[in-house]
């Protein structure tokens, strides 16, 4: 009869892999529970839909494993409030819809929710009293993740921010710092030690003397 059909197929050859470009990756320091990562993904032919797999290794894993998920979102929110401290690496693996894989892009980040330890603040050694308005502080410290980064002294109580006057110091511990105190006037003086370490943690101690210049 000569009746003729017809049908037909494609597929497209895709033999490149995507790309991911950070547009926020991890910081160095971490001391919330919650890791927001934000990133760019693209891919030459396959992909608007892409496979993440995020492992302890750096080995590559297979292209069947169960632990890919897929993925569309260029955000990235990782929980680790069951982590302890310390340096927190895991490995991010990206694969298109044609099974071609890129990575590992390293996640990395110091895991630091604990301020630092003030021991032993004192005021000319301990004194309880001066006759001179310039006294000299000491003190010890030391923090068990991320170090100490800066000080902060006043004659205020109030917490200060990050972005307050802070003094850079990275020893754990200072000797016979000079301070002049606010005021001439007779009576008892506090200053506040606010330590903080290179994670953004602050800690706070207090230290007395009575300032007595009349005989």
């Amino acid at each position: 009869a000569g009746n003729i059909a017809q049908q037909s197929a494609a597929i497209t050859l895709d033999r490149q892999a995507p790309t991911l470009a950070w547009d926020k990756a991890a910081p160095t320091y971490l001391t919330r529970d919650n890791l927001s990562l934000a990133f760019l993904l693209s891919d030459n032919l396959s992909s608007q839909l892409y496979y993440l797999l995020l492992d302890n290794s750096s080995e590559p894993p297979l292209l069947t494993d169960d632990e890919w998920n897929q993925y569309t979102s260029e955000n990235l929110t990782l929980s680790l409030d069951n982590l302890s401290e310390g340096l927190f690496t895991r490995f991010l693996w990206l694969k298109d819809q044609a099974g071609n894989l890129a990575g590992p892009e390293t996640i990395q980040t110091l895991i630091d929710r604990t301020a630092p330890n003030i021991t032993n603040f004192r005021i000319d050694n301990g004194s309880l009293f001066t006759n001179s308005q310039t006294v000299s502080l000491q003190w010890q410290a030391f923090d068990n993740t991320s170090g100490t980064s800066a000080y902060l002294l006043t004659e205020e109580p109030n917490f200060p921010s990050l972005s307050d006057n802070w003094t850079q110091h990275f020893s754990e511990s200072l000797d016979n710092l000079s301070f002049a105190l606010s005021s001439q006037q007779d009576g008892t003086k506090t200053i506040f030690l606010f330590l903080r370490d290179n994670a953004g943690n602050i800690a706070q101690q207090s230290a007395a003397i009575t300032l007595d210049r009349q005989a």
